[in-house]
């Protein structure tokens, strides 16, 4: 069975729940929207402390621009850049989706 390639108009909507959940340090809606192995990776704990230093730029974005993928280890990386009001810089956002029986879900995500 082949896999169809995965379109970033497909990981949109779970990067704007990403963001949603870590402005708000939401972390069930976070692991509805990732893979089982990532979900083990972040703690509960580990997400709110993360969500306490990303929550006030995210709570502030202004705008969201895709700016294209490349592959790593055989998953597409998804590459986004973040303008917000409570930031000076940019904030650049990468996302590795993984299929599933549901459809994509974020396997892997770095907000910097």
């Amino acid at each position: 069975m082949s896999i169809e390639p995965i379109h970033h108009t497909e990981v949109d909507p779970l990067v704007v729940e990403a963001l949603k959940a870590h402005a708000s340090g939401d972390y069930a809606l976070f692991s509805n929207i990732v893979s089982e192995s990532f979900r083990q990776q972040v703690s509960a704990e580990a997400f709110v402390n993360a969500s306490r230093d990303l929550g006030g730029p995210l709570r502030a974005i202004e705008r969201r621009r895709y700016l294209g993928s490349f592959m790593r280890s055989g998953q597409p990386v998804f590459l986004y850049v973040l303008t917000s009001k409570a930031h000076d810089d940019e904030i650049l956002v990468q996302v590795s989706v993984a299929a599933s029986d549901d459809g994509p879900l974020i396997d892997w995500m770095w907000i910097e």
